[in-house]
């Protein structure tokens, strides 16, 4: 039976996650912390992982589902909502005591905006550009790769294209400005902007996405490849968004193929 628990890494509601260990009994488990999309708004959560996290099970995999602090919430937007995920991840040290999870191999999975925050976080092990502000904290669990499906891995360009949409642009509440006020913010907030991340990437991104456009992807690719970053870029020329989250896609078992090669590595 599979085991799926709720545990709080925090005091405030949203600072939870759910760890889903696989039915096969194992000593340790490979464990893959998903951080969810939906923007960073709080009308999406981690159950928009759930359907994933029932097939990473079925391969064996432990899962650390994350919720942080949203758009909406007391405490959320920057820095809070990316120290939620450090936190979330840093407390995977405290379930290794109680729990079958190998700490030593950890991969870091994100959607959409949860793509953007786990290449974040990624980059956070070994950036010390931030390391100047208190407020910040640091990432002490090592992940053996990072996962991007989707990711939002560019601020100031997504801010832009809704800009020139006319639209609200959900990553001004995220910053709590625009890049024209808070370029530092963006800065320390954008992956783009933090590169080489120095530990291997798999960045995955479909071609008929209607959310975040491939050019992003492939912008961010291009810099961390020529910065010595190891990259693995897939992408397919018919998946949509929401297609990279889903466990029975052709897009996704490509991911899984890569995830498996690059732990082999």
């Amino acid at each position: 039976m599979i085991v799926s628990k709720k545990i709080y890494y925090g005091k405030a509601p949203s600072q939870f996650g759910f760890l889903n260990l696989p039915q096969e009994k194992r000593d340790k488990y490979t464990t893959i912390v998903t951080i969810h999309g939906g923007f960073w708004q709080s009308f999406a959560d981690l159950t928009q992982l759930q359907t994933l996290t029932n097939g990473l099970n079925q391969r064996g995999y432990a899962v650390w589902n994350i919720e942080y602090r949203r758009i909406g919430e007391t405490g959320a937007g920057w820095p809070g909502t990316f120290n939620d995920v450090i936190d979330a991840i840093n407390f995977l040290t405290e379930l290794a005591h109680s729990w079958p999870i190998d700490k030593q191999s950890v991969i870091i999975l994100g959607h959409s905006a949860g793509g953007h925050l786990a290449l974040w976080a990624g980059l956070r092990y070994r950036n010390q550009a931030l390391d100047h502000s208190d407020n910040i904290h640091r990432l002490s669990v090592k992940p053996r790769m990072v996962v991007s499906l989707a990711a939002v891995s560019i601020l100031e360009d997504a801010w832009q294209r809704d800009t020139v949409l006319g639209k609200h642009s959900p990553v001004t509440d995220l910053m709590g400005g625009t890049p024209l006020n808070k370029n530092v913010d963006y800065q320390s907030a954008s992956p783009f902007d933090l590169l080489p991340m120095q530990i291997p990437q798999i960045l995955v991104q479909g071609l008929k996405d209607d959310y975040v456009p491939s050019g992003m992807t492939i912008k961010y690719a291009e810099k961390a490849e020529k910065l010595h970053d190891h990259i693995e870029l897939i992408l397919d020329p018919d998946a949509d968004h929401f297609d990279l989250i889903n466990p029975h896609t052709r897009v996704w078992q490509k991911t899984i193929v890569a995830m498996k090669e690059t732990l082999k590595a």
